[in-house]
């Protein structure tokens, strides 16, 4: 059985995924387990799940407060 905490990683990963569908999963996972921890080459194994969560939470918020200010920001300074 899948524990609530890898459930919630989980979702967490799809969610991200649909803000940025170009990223390959394994590319996500250590990418994210480099930033939930100091960033040396291990962390990709010593990472736990809480700590990728975080760290995949944490980016998701940015990209949605990217999402959101681009909404607010006035058309001139919109992207074309």
């Amino acid at each position: 059985m899948i524990s609530e905490m890898r459930k919630q990683l989980l979702s967490a990963v799809e969610e991200l995924w649909s803000i940025m569908p170009e990223y390959r999963f394994s590319q996500m996972i250590s990418n994210y387990a480099l930033l939930a921890r100091t960033g040396k080459i291990e962390d990709i194994y010593d990472c736990e799940d809480d700590e990728l969560l975080a760290a995949i939470r944490h980016q998701i918020d940015r990209l949605k407060g990217s999402e959101d200010n681009l909404l607010r920001a006035p058309s001139s300074v919109q992207p074309t």
